[in-house]
């Protein structure tokens, strides 16, 4: 009885102690889940204003956010204003992110700092940011514009005094979106929180280790800025669109918002606006338009400039439709993110969307479906038939799907990637993701070296998914993009696209101009086009193409086409050409560092680039100074501010997550001192009291 007795007191004694530790722990979880370190950083919204570690944060109110856009048919100029206030009593450097269009092409900014404004000038990104240093450190203002990925760009704005506002005003070109009869602008206003893949570099090494010197892989994704985000505050956007359609309009609607519209000239401009005023900056502002077209007469639209870089002409032609021949048996492979970033709305999305498309299977098809978040599981360890119960086993496996852990990407789509699989089946990966993931251009090389004969298709989910990811790596897999942001689109947006996959591409397009003109036409090469897709092209040439000089063919099920465009076509003028253009072929370069393996091979080219259209560039920056002393460095001290975003509409996430959750990592900690602790009294009790 003694020696149970003593086995009890030193039982008792541990659960005490991991009362104690578990107390410690939670006080300790609850205070980093505080800290800045880990929680998301920089965006378009609310501002932090902190004097040291340890000082008082203040919010510097986001007073309103603004975008004029312009509309010619297809392209957009943007003017977007955010203005801030700097409510604390120091003078602070500010730093904040905030998302634009993948394919923006931001060609001015400005920083209007009380009465001062600031024009940033283009430099070479080295330079802009020694400019800026020094400047700040001297007691000038100054403001710095960075690219952080193609739609993620970092501002820093320094020796802003008390109580001062802050406008920062950008523009920027963008090419509008044409698919299935239906035009469409997206404006970000905030992003959703980017997980920082686990294995990105120890992956690089692995795979490096396989490869000739020439070939290995060096990760040059600039870092993000620590991420913070904010439920708690409001911060409105208002809007005032211009449309010139080119043709009579006869539907404008938006799916994320409510919106007013007024029509003019004879139908075919309008002006659309928020319907209360202004909205929270809490999702992607998407508008979409319908023109009325004569039927049997192919959509075509044509603009042209002159600049002092020569003539650039942008075109937009859809290619004849073509009837499906002969069904190929499809192997189609669902890839679901269920990270903690796809919690709430968008895993009900993904998964409203998964049901809908398995619904397109063919008795004749086979299929599989991986799920993934910090780890990854398979309906199957192979792909099976589309039978009816493998459908119904199928069914309760997205059913029972949930949002949680991390978003470790890189190894189920090489595993799907490199399944092997039927020759005679056509090979169809649906990709249906938030693409909240930092290591972008590793997951591009990925997909580039083993995409071989599959077509890879990715699905955006939620108010704020990251289209460049979604975009560019469709594009690496010779598939297309859809972007699902609300519950109600999922059974049209899968329909069109299983009309899409069942249907052929047009592959081999080329667009062509006399040799005589020296044009460059992106992008290069022409993608492959599926159902209800147009030919989109950004021309420079050394003058303006003359009647029927502009040819486009192609391919469909080995057939050739081909269709002469009157240059007549060109009469209408549009702004910003040129920046597409410049663009697309920055994208070009992007593209072939990728396909090279060598990931620096082309920097010079799109710096070289940047600086001739003034654009901002992964090597080119916008750095403003004012040339008057402000602060003097020696008697006042300048403080750091980080920036918050407000969260995603609809997004349930308490804070992004990392490879190895700290709680997680605490907890099991805990447990395993418990263990460990009652294994040695009992250990100890056996030895004394056997």
């Amino acid at each position: 009885m003694l020696e149970k007795n003593r086995l009890l007191q030193h039982l008792g004694f541990t659960f005490l102690l991991l009362l104690i530790a578990l107390s410690l722990i939670s006080s300790a979880v609850a205070a980093a889940n505080s800290d800045d370190r880990l929680a998301p950083a920089v965006g378009s919204g609310e501002l932090h204003l902190q004097a040291g570690k340890t000082a008082t944060k203040h919010n510097a109110v986001l007073l309103s956010a603004r975008a004029d856009i312009d509309i010619n048919a297809i392209s957009a100029a943007v003017t977007l204003r955010q203005t801030f206030e700097n409510n604390s009593p120091d003078w602070v450097e500010g730093t904040y992110v905030f998302p634009l269009p993948e394919n923006a092409a931001v060609d001015s900014m400005e920083m209007h700092i009380g009465d001062k404004r600031i024009i940033g000038k283009i430099r070479k990104k080295k330079e802009a940011k020694a400019i800026y240093k020094a400047a700040v450190e001297n007691g000038q203002k100054a403001t710095l514009v960075n690219m952080a990925r193609d739609n993620l760009f970092v501002a820093k704005a320094g020796n802003i005094a008390p109580n001062e506002k802050i406008s920062v005003i950008l523009h920027y070109v963008q090419p509008t979106h044409y698919d299935n009869g239906l035009f469409s602008l997206r404006l970000p206003t905030t992003y959703t929180p980017r997980y920082m893949a686990s294995n990105a570099v120890s992956q690089v090494v692995q795979d490096n280790a396989e490869k000739p010197i020439a070939q290995r892989t060096v990760i040059k994704n600039e870092p993000l800025p620590k991420q913070h985000f904010s439920r708690s505050v409001n911060h409105p956007l208002s809007i005032n669109i211009k449309l010139n359609a080119g043709e009579k309009i006869t539907q404008i609607t938006s799916p994320s918002h409510h919106i007013s519209k007024t029509l003019g000239d004879n139908n075919k401009t309008a002006e659309i606006h928020f319907a209360n005023g202004n909205a929270a900056m809490d999702k992607d502002v998407v508008l979409r338009w319908t023109i009325g077209q004569p039927e049997n007469k192919p959509l075509t639209l044509a603009f042209s400039e002159k600049t002092t870089n020569g003539y650039f002409t942008s075109l937009l032609f859809m290619p004849p439709t073509q009837k499906q021949r002969n069904v190929l048996p499809r192997e189609t492979v669902f890839i679901i993110d269920t990270s903690g970033s796809m919690g709430g709305v968008a895993i009900r999305q993904a998964k409203a969307g998964a049901l809908d498309a398995i619904a397109y299977l063919r008795p004749e098809d086979r299929f599989n479906i991986v799920e993934f978040n910090s780890d990854y599981s398979m309906l199957f360890k192979q792909s099976q038939p589309a039978t009816g119960d493998n459908i119904r086993r199928a069914k309760d496996f997205i059913q029972a799907l949930n949002a949680g852990g991390g978003t470790e990407m890189y190894a189920p789509l090489k595993k799907v990637l490199t399944m092997s699989g039927n020759s005679e089946y056509l090979k169809q990966i649906v990709f249906l993701t938030d693409g909240s993931v930092d290591n972008e251009q590793r997951l591009f090389e990925l997909i580039s070296q083993q995409i071989d004969k599959a077509r890879l298709f990715t699905i955006g989910i939620g108010s704020a998914p990251n289209s460049f990811f979604m975009r560019q790596a469709a594009s690496f897999g010779r598939g297309t993009f859809t972007y699902i942001g609300d519950i109600t689109e999922v059974k049209n947006k899968i329909n069109t696209l299983f009309k899409q996959l069942q249907h052929p591409t047009l592959t081999d397009i080329s667009v062509a101009l006399p040799s005589s003109l020296n044009a460059e036409i992106y992008p290069d090469p022409m993608p492959d086009l599926y159902l209800g897709q147009p030919v989109v092209a950004h021309i420079k040439s050394d003058s303006l193409p003359t009647n029927d000089s502009i040819s486009i063919s192609g391919k469909a099920q080995g057939e050739p086409w081909l269709k002469n465009l009157n240059a007549r076509l060109l009469g209408e003028t549009s702004s910003g050409l040129d920046k597409l253009w410049a663009r697309e072929k920055i994208n070009k370069f992007n593209t072939l560092n990728i396909t090279t393996g060598d990931p620096n091979r082309h920097d010079a080219d799109i710096e070289q680039l940047g600086l001739a259209y003034q654009l901002v560039t992964k090597k080119t920056s916008f750095v403003a100074v004012e040339e008057k002393i402000t602060r003097d460095p020696m008697t006042t001290s300048m403080k750091k501010k980080a920036v918050a975003n407000q969260m995603p509409a609809g997004n349930t996430m308490a804070f992004p997550q990392t490879a190895t959750s700290s709680t997680l990592t605490a907890i099991l900690g805990a447990i395993a001192l418990l263990l460990a602790m009652i294994a040695a009294i009992i250990g100890r009790y056996q030895r004394e009291y056997a």
